[in-house]
């Protein structure tokens, strides 16, 4: 059997921890809770025939996603960026923490101190998926096909859910432990 860790990132009241409810039991709640800090979830998957325990950790959002967010993001094996689809300043900060990932790979242009050690993190070859929740609210849907076109032309895997209405969770995951898995 295989552990995975996937985290779930993006702006507050995206959804995140509803994403994760239906995902590991299948539940829904509509009272909003947020998140402080990081709350984990696990489920046993099955792909083929080899079992993946996944470790789901929702990542609750603060301004800046620095060294705190940044920690829980170590050993994630994939990950989801979660936006809003009625709210597009979501997507806005989904890129903004994909961007932080990217850079924090990169190793400083001078090494302040040859005594300390420069740790990598490998995370732009961890497979992500950009998530679009609420897609049950398509008459206040904020983004146009054309434009998840283009992310789409940029590598940036691209799917809808509706956490509420339990569409498209179980194939999210499905689709990223397929690319972790390849």
């Amino acid at each position: 059997m295989l552990q995975r860790k996937v985290c779930l990132l993006g702006a507050q009241g995206v959804g995140k921890r509803t994403i994760m409810s239906r995902f590991e039991s299948n539940s829904f709640r509509a009272d909003y809770l947020t998140t402080i800090g990081v709350q984990i979830a696990k489920k046993e998957f099955f792909v083929g025939k080899q079992t993946i325990t996944m470790m789901i950790w929702g990542v609750a959002d603060h301004e800046g996603f620095e060294t705190t967010e940044m920690s829980f993001a170590r050993g994630m094996s994939g990950y989801f960026l979660v936006a809003d689809g009625t709210r597009p300043p979501t997507l806005e900060r989904a890129y903004q923490i994909y961007e932080r990932l990217y850079s924090f790979e990169q190793p400083p242009p001078e090494v302040p101190d040859p005594n300390v050690p420069y740790i990598q993190f490998p995370f732009r070859k961890i497979p992500f998926v950009l998530l679009l929740n609420k897609s049950d609210l398509a008459e206040q849907w904020r983004f146009e096909d054309r434009f998840l076109d283009v992310l789409r032309g940029r590598g940036w895997p691209v799917l809808k859910s509706s956490a509420k209405e339990n569409k498209g969770v179980e194939e999210a995951f499905l689709s990223l432990v397929q690319k972790m898995s390849s």
